[in-house]
């Protein structure tokens, strides 16, 4: 029929039209990718270009960043597809979507993982059970994971199967008053893990986990019951290459531990890193037991009990003693940092650091009075004498001075500058240092440069600080007094400096906030602002 003739005609030529449309679309796709090899970007090696844009990948809006990285272009896209180990790169999260989660798994290929999976958590359950899944090919993996019973009814892969490629692991179980302890993880066969972080969790003393590994980190609330000093030294002994050590207890308190051997001692000769915020007594023993002549960073706290012991005593003996090679060392350099000596009405803190050493306590009492003087003995047999700060805040100053002037006379630090802050009768500290020395008292602070703080010193002390002392008067050690460089105060509304200075005609008034950057360049913290308490179970 002649009508079926035309409309076959008015097809086949349509379908010959779209044919050449879409050969020229074909056309257009292919000049532009030749023109598209042309850029810089393109004719990057396959290694150089994956690497450099596959940091997208390591931010935490992973998902977004991988939908940018699929409508850069085809080039882009097939490079991508192509390198399983760069979406290995990416800490893969149980909180995601679980379709999200199995095509991640599936693009990683066999390339080793890092994983983060929430057990403790309905939502994130689904996610970790995937990622369970490829548990052979765990690198590194960070768990929060529920208490006991649940921990063992629900996680069994994670404790009985293998993990032969894993180096960290972090496990965390959030919210639980007592520590989850087991008896072992991966059937104990993780040949390669080289890190552990325990936060209110742990295993088994004998599990052969501990072994050769080079970080350390328990964070347990009540450690001392869980794992006591012989366990973690015996831990210690299988690790010869540790570089890090950190033992911190969530309670720390004043319980007391058993007598202890004093022949026992386990040979650190890497370990560079220690931190412990525990009990006094276990304090104690690590530090005496622990010889790592490496040290680079040593950093302790603990709370004395209401009266200074014996014990005490040992404590801050260790503490110096373990500190001893980091304090020599900075001695030593030409331009030595300043140590930040703060003392509170009950508590006492010390801090010295300088690139990558540092020494950092936190002593906590009932009064740092006597605790003070027992630092004095222990920092002054150390061989080292660097200039410090004494930073005074929150305490009452003793018309005798007997509160202060013991940590102001410690042989081991030059005090340059004093400053305190919310403080109470704060002139018997300012008429203690006018005072003349004579054959009673030896002038404390012979190299003291500046002083401030909150308060203004008396009127009738300015001229005692600011003269020289009696002719013939010097240091303990023989060198001549040093005569006081200024005052800084922190200003106060309505009460400007320049109102001081004609208050204070004699005194040498100092720029507040100049001062402060001095200070804090000097002892490289924060000053005025407090040091945050050590120990990670703060944090």
């Amino acid at each position: 029929h002649p009508n079926e003739i035309l409309q076959s005609n008015i097809l086949a030529q349509a379908a010959a039209i779209e044919d050449a449309i879409l050969k020229s679309r074909l056309s257009i796709i292919h000049l532009r990718r030749l023109s598209n090899q042309l850029s810089p970007i393109i004719r990057l090696p396959l290694e150089i270009l994956v690497g450099n844009i596959g940091v997208l990948l390591a931010q935490d809006d992973f998902p977004l960043s991988l939908l940018r990285i699929s409508q850069t272009s085809h080039h882009i896209r097939e490079a991508f597809l192509s390198c399983p180990w760069v979406w290995a790169k990416s800490t893969i999260n149980s909180s995601w979507h679980p379709s999200l989660v199995t095509a991640i798994l599936e693009q990683t290929k066999e390339a080793p993982l890092q994983v983060s999976c929430n057990f403790a958590s309905s939502r994130g359950i689904p996610g970790s059970e995937q990622i369970l899944s490829s548990l052979r090919r765990w690198q590194s993996a960070r768990l929060d994971v529920p208490s006991l019973p649940e921990f063992s009814a629900s996680l069994g892969q994670l404790r009985f199967l293998p993990a032969p490629s894993l180096e960290e692991l972090v496990i965390s179980v959030p919210h639980r008053p007592l520590p989850t302890i087991v008896p072992d993880l991966f059937g104990g066969a993780a040949p390669k893990l080289r890190s552990i972080e325990f936060h209110n969790f742990a295993i088994h003393p004998a599990s052969p986990l501990w072994r050769n590994l080079q970080s350390l980190h328990l964070n347990v609330q009540h450690l001392w019951p869980v794992i006591s000093p012989p366990q973690i030294l015996s831990i210690l002994a299988g690790c010869p290459g540790l570089q890090t050590l950190r033992v911190c207890d969530r309670m720390v308190g004043q319980a007391h531990l058993d007598e202890f051997d004093p022949n026992l001692f386990v040979e650190l000769p890497s370990l560079t890193d220690m931190e412990l915020a525990v009990i006094p007594s276990m304090i104690h023993v690590l530090l005496t037991a622990i010889k790592a002549p490496s040290i680079k960073r040593l950093e302790t706290t603990t709370t004395f009990g209401p009266e200074p012991t014996e014990p005490t005593r040992q404590v801050l003996w260790a503490f110096v003693q373990s500190g001893a090679s980091i304090l020599r060392t900075l001695a030593d350099e030409t331009e030595r940092p300043m140590a930040r000596i703060g003392l509170q009405s009950s508590a006492l803190q010390f801090f010295v650091s300088r690139g990558d050493r540092t020494l950092n306590c936190q002593f906590n009492c009932a009064d740092s009075e006597p605790l003070t003087l027992l630092f004095k003995e222990a920092t002054d047999q150390c061989g080292a004498r660097l200039p410090a700060l004494v930073d005074f805040s929150w305490m009452i100053f003793k018309e005798d001075g007997s509160n202060f002037s013991s940590l102001l006379s410690c042989r081991s630090f030059g005090i340059r500058t004093i400053t305190f802050s919310k403080t109470f009768q704060v002139h018997y500290l300012f008429t203690f240092l006018a005072k003349t020395p004579s054959s009673q008292l030896k002038w404390p602070c012979g190299q003291l440069e500046t002083i401030g703080g909150d308060a203004l010193p008396g009127a009738s002390v300015v001229h005692g600080l600011f003269d020289p002392p009696y002719e013939g008067c010097s240091n303990p050690d023989g060198s001549r007094i040093r005569q006081l460089r200024g005052i800084f105060v922190k200003p106060v509304e309505g009460n400007s400096i320049d109102r001081l200075r004609k208050g204070y005609r004699r005194a040498r008034f100092l720029d507040w906030n100049v001062e402060v950057c001095r200070i804090r360049d000097e002892t490289n913290s924060d000053w005025p602002d407090p040091k945050p308490p050590v120990g990670s179970y703060w944090r």
